[in-house]
């Protein structure tokens, strides 16, 4: 009843801001929209390998930066058509993950030496970025075509759909993740993360279950990556550093409640108002994002040492 009851409060939710989203003209809210889309989406992705799988994966700005960077470099280098480029976006955002939790449980690390491993990557997405001007135009960022306003629709009706678009993402892969929550599925990850060896003792591959997780989060990744650079009409590699969008999307996880795929839906409403509140310092932003995230992990060890 409690777990219906969550869900039914979910729906509602998602649905008015939903219509919302369909009644406002303002391009600032529908823009807020987009931005809750995209932090929320990382911080389900976080949910999912460290909140269950026991993975810190810190590189789901670049697996979300890859996804975008591919899909809009493919169109402007190669001419290819959004129908083409997104696809391959998605896939190589999606693959990169895939990759990286593959070669962790190859090397058999764990906890935070896969964060050393993905922290890593991220600073070679960065690297790479930032060194290839003539490709990735570097700091600067490149324009995005929009492939809603070339098919016809007007900047603000573009913008109301990707608007959409962002909630459908994060409820819809908030429900699934609470639908399968205490399933065999979820099980066998939490197992795989907390005692792999346990599993490979009862012939259960534990890299089976990670890479599983690891191509669903890094999916999500990979399709706000591309929703919010299509909302924005441009890329920017500031957005998809570590500072950005990995310690925020830890952040939402950590106060949606670490494991609980609806609670970070809260967790991106919070996240949402102190970018905001937050907004006039500039870069100093970050800093108040990591005490956050000090004093959500320390009130968590609190109220475990007392339970």
């Amino acid at each position: 009843m409690r777990s219906q009851s969550l869900q039914a409060l979910v729906l509602a939710f998602s649905s008015a801001l939903g219509a919302a989203a369909v009644l406002t003209d303002s391009v600032y809210l529908l823009r807020l929209y987009t931005v809750y889309a995209f932090h929320t989406s990382l911080g389900l992705a976080v949910t999912l390998l460290f909140g269950v799988g026991n993975q810190v994966v810190i590189c789901f700005g670049a697996i979300a930066g890859t996804s975008a960077y591919v899909a809009a470099l493919t169109q402007v280098h190669a001419g290819l058509s959004p129908s083409v480029a997104v696809p391959l976006g998605l896939l190589s955002g999606t693959g990169l993950g895939v990759a990286l939790i593959r070669l962790a449980s190859s090397w058999d690390l764990r906890g935070i030496r896969v964060g050393i491993l993905t922290i890593l990557a991220s600073l070679a997405f960065e690297a790479v970025i930032l060194g290839n001007r003539s490709v990735t135009f570097g700091e600067v960022g490149l324009p995005v075509d929009d492939p809603l306003q070339s098919a016809g629709l007007s900047p603000i009706a573009s913008l109301r759909t990707y608007a959409v678009l962002g909630l459908v993402l994060t409820a819809s892969a908030s429900l699934l993740l609470h639908r399968v929550r205490g399933g065999r599925f979820w099980l066998l990850l939490t197992a795989a993360g907390q005692d792999p060896d346990l599993l490979k003792a009862n012939a259960i591959s534990p890299a089976r279950y990670m890479e599983l997780a690891a191509a669903a989060a890094s999916f999500l990744a990979a399709s706000s990556g591309l929703l919010y650079a299509f909302s924005t009409g441009y890329i920017s590699p500031s957005t998809f550093t570590l500072a950005e969008s990995d310690i925020p999307a830890y952040l939402i996880a950590a106060m949606g409640g670490l494991g609980s795929p609806l609670g970070a839906l809260l967790g991106g409403v919070v996240l949402l108002a102190l970018k905001e509140l937050t907004r006039a310092v500039g870069a100093a932003s970050v800093a108040v994002y990591g005490l956050a995230l000090l004093l959500v992990f320390s009130a968590r060890s609190r109220t475990l040492r007392r339970g």
